[in-house]
């Protein structure tokens, strides 16, 4: 007993076709069982394999990006410390061995005078 829309024979044809085991070949060519074969287990196995093959690419694309950014990051911070360093041992080593040498030379530059 079909219970619906009488006035549109599309969903008695459904209707119909949904009411045997193995649907027979005309029912192939009616729009829900073209639906259907499209959410099939075929469809939904593509479906997940395609959403964690693109879930996976943005995944590693934004460990690539950001190991570049965090990258050039610390190659800039690195360049900053290693002048600040530089600058500190050069400073240590001529307030230290200078003094005496730039005194000497200003005595000798006295006693010229």
């Amino acid at each position: 007993m079909y219970k619906g829309n009488y006035t549109d024979s599309m969903h008695l044809m459904e209707a119909f076709c949904n009411s045997f085991e193995e649907a027979p070949s005309k029912c192939s060519q009616l729009e829900l069982f073209q639906q259907y074969k499209n959410f099939s287990s075929y469809g939904i196995i593509k479906f997940i394999i395609m959403s964690v093959t693109i879930t996976l690419l943005i995944v590693a694309l934004s460990v690539i990006f950001f190991y570049y950014v965090y990258r050039r990051k610390i190659k800039a911070t690195f360049k900053v410390e290693l002048n600040k360093k530089i600058d500190e041992a050069l400073a240590k080593y001529y307030k230290t061995d200078n003094t005496s040498s730039y005194s000497a030379i200003q005595k000798e530059q006295k006693l010229s005078n």
